[in-house]
């Protein structure tokens, strides 16, 4: 992996760190924007970080796939993607049974 293809990726993630405050601020409040984007900066400096390490690098060259795999596992665990999490919609499978157990109760 080249050092000049990740050279993008901070202003990458500035630019996702804007978006999402302005969108978080509207709909959760500035507060919780504020620690959210604190928060994908940190993530952001250490993924900046690892890009770079030479073990990574040497990963990324021997196993080009396992990163599009690991990036896909890590938003499906962590549930930030757009769609819904994996997390959600197990929660809302169980309230639906719950709510139909109840019904065949009354």
């Amino acid at each position: 992996m080249d050092p000049a293809s990740t050279a993008a990726f901070p202003l990458v993630a500035a630019a996702l760190v804007v978006e999402r405050l302005w969108a978080t601020s509207e709909q959760e409040g500035t507060l919780r924007a504020w620690e959210t984007s604190w928060w994908t900066l940190l993530l952001a400096a250490v993924g900046s970080a690892l890009l770079v390490a030479e073990p990574v690098l040497r990963v990324a060259e021997g196993l080009p796939f396992l990163w599009g795999t690991l990036a896909v596992a890590a938003a499906l665990l962590i549930g930030r993607y757009r769609g819904q999490s994996l997390v959600e919609q197990a929660n809302s499978r169980l309230r639906r049974r719950g709510k139909a157990a109840e019904k065949t109760r009354d």
